[in-house]
């Protein structure tokens, strides 16, 4: 069993830090303490608690980690590689939990000043100050930083000390990707080029206004490509080493063979360095675009690459083998765990989809058996939850 806890850092808005970037947000490991020592929490504090669980095959948190699409049943643990070898893979920041856009999979405009707690250090907005003091006590103990992620549940650009946390991040770690991902709604200022940033995701969904808007509520399809186009350019010229990457998230809405290629026409124009097209489990999702094959090419100057955000059939495989085990063991707590694991997940993957494939069918036979064993509850829950899937009621929610 494995996380991402175990070898990267998720820093709030408000000062804390949470477990990871999915369900494992709502958890809190650590609030701002300035006297704290950042890197001694990272080696041998609440995270070596937490790689210790993972490898007695234990999850830290079972109300959190079974929602928990970061939790990976089916991959080894390592023996302590990243704490002895003293590296961070990711520090992924939240700058803001602001936004001005309403994507309707993502956090509701009315939930996001609830989602994270007010604190002395801070709420909605991350103080400059936090940062630097755990970038600081990693940089002393001589901790590698792979890379700093900007972004959360939140748009970063609305933090006005954005730019100067992401050149005090490339001061202290020259050779680590200082990465951003932003919704591109903003005005261009050639001083972002020159930040320090060396990877910026445009999280741009269409290629006009109409294949846009659906999902990026309240967003404006030609200032977040003008944004894209003058940052790329620019950059092109200037700091050619940057990367630029459209991040295209494929829905019903924009899938159509016409907005998949006239996207790869603006990026050209643009020099945008990759094209990424992505399928994710949350929001109308695409029921034409399945595999990169699925998607037509217009250029061979084009890097145009294919990602899925979605649960991996190996995680679901995996819980089932996790659940058979805990009955063999006679451990009812464990077992009723991995259900519940395996359930969510399932609600995850469909709640959005018109058709469960075969595949994930084949799973839920194979699960069926085992979840008898359980309580008469935990089989009603099950039982449920496949009935509501096959007639497609579950309401979409970022993290429910």
């Amino acid at each position: 069993m494995n996380c991402n806890s175990n070898h990267s850092l998720f820093l709030r808005s408000n000062g804390d830090l949470a477990c990871w970037d999915d369900y494992g947000s709502l958890r809190v490991l650590q609030s701002f303490d300035p006297m704290l020592d950042y890197a001694n929490l990272y080696l041998e504090g609440i995270y070596e608690d937490i790689r210790q669980r993972l490898r007695a095959g234990e999850m830290p948190w079972p109300e959190h980690c079974a929602r928990c699409m970061c939790l990976m049943h089916q991959s080894q643990m390592d023996d302590g590689h990243y704490a002895r070898t003293r590296i961070v893979e990711t520090f992924q920041i939240e700058p803001s939990m602001g936004c001005q856009l309403a994507c309707p999979g993502c956090i509701s405009p009315n939930e996001r000043k609830g989602r994270v707690s007010r604190t002395t250090f801070g709420h909605m907005t991350l103080k400059q100050e936090v940062l630097e003091k755990i970038i600081v006590d990693l940089r002393h103990a001589r901790i590698k930083v792979n890379k700093f992620d900007f972004q959360g549940h939140g748009e970063p650009t609305l933090n006005k000390s954005l730019w100067e946390m992401i050149r005090f991040a490339s001061v202290l770690y020259p050779k680590s990707v200082i990465s951003l991902c932003t919704h591109a709604n903003l005005d261009f200022d050639m001083a972002m080029v020159h930040s320090g940033v060396n990877e910026v995701l445009f999280a741009v969904d269409g290629a006009d206004q109409a294949t846009y808007a659906p999902y990026r509520v309240h967003g404006n399809f030609d200032r977040a490509w003008n944004f894209m186009r003058e940052f790329s350019l620019t950059a092109a010229r200037e700091r050619a080493n940057i990367e630029r990457v459209w991040k295209y998230v494929v829905f019903d809405h924009n899938d159509s063979p016409e907005a998949l290629l006239r996207a790869q026409e603006l990026a050209l124009e643009a020099k945008i360095t990759e094209m990424r097209f992505v399928r994710t489990q949350l929001g109308p999702m695409s029921s034409q675009v399945i595999e990169e094959s699925d998607i037509p090419k217009l250029s061979p100057n084009l890097n145009v690459t294919f990602v899925a955000y979605r649960i991996q059939e190996a995680q679901l495989r995996a819980a089932i083998t996790d659940l058979s085990q805990a009955l063999e063991q006679s451990q009812p707590r464990r077992a009723e765990v991995a259900a519940l694991f395996f359930r969510n997940m399932l609600i995850r993957l469909f709640r959005t989809a018109g058709k469960i494939p075969e595949s994930h069918l084949q799973l839920i036979r194979e699960a069926q058996p085992l979840i008898g064993l359980l309580s008469q509850d935990e089989q009603t829950k099950f039982d449920s939850v496949v009935t509501r899937l096959a007639q497609g009621v579950f309401p979409g929610n970022a993290l429910s």
